[in-house]
């Protein structure tokens, strides 16, 4: 479960806290949880008020997804909602830097762009897949499709 507070998992018998420890590199960065998403082989996708991070569950160990755009960017912003869609393509939805596409195997992040519209600053609050595999994004502005 994501708080304020950072991440607290209950494994059947009690709960173990998961914050940010500045003397410790493999924490938890940020200790505001917005979002989780549970991926393949033991990782958690946490989405915080400072970005992105991966959580090795077996390790109890913690890395900020730090790819970046061509132009350099990365995402800094509180990530509210995550997915990853049939194509193993993660996707994170951020409080002020729109929606991002990351291909983890390779290191390549993408800022996804909407032809005719200005979106930053914009909020986009949740990100889900239909069956045909679209992507859908809720934000300020509307709800937008990306196929």
């Amino acid at each position: 479960m994501g708080t304020k507070d950072g991440l607290n998992i209950y494994d059947r018998i009690s709960f173990k806290v998961y914050s940010n420890d500045p003397d410790e590199n493999l924490s938890l960065g940020n200790n505001y949880i917005r979002s989780l998403f549970e991926g393949k082989s033991d990782i958690m996708y946490i989405g915080t008020d400072a970005g992105l991070y991966i959580m090795y569950m077996v390790e109890d160990k913690f890395t900020k997804l730090n790819n970046k755009t061509a132009d350099g960017m990365e995402v800094t912003s509180g990530v509210n909602s995550i997915l990853i869609d049939d194509k193993g393509m993660l996707w994170s939805a951020t409080m002020n830097q729109r929606v991002f596409m990351s291909d983890t195997n390779k290191n390549i992040l993408r800022k996804v762009k909407v032809a005719g519209l200005v979106l930053e600053p914009n909020a986009a609050w949740c990100i889900k897949s239909d069956r045909s595999g679209v992507i859908w994004v809720g934000t300020r502005l509307g709800l937008m499709r990306y196929n």
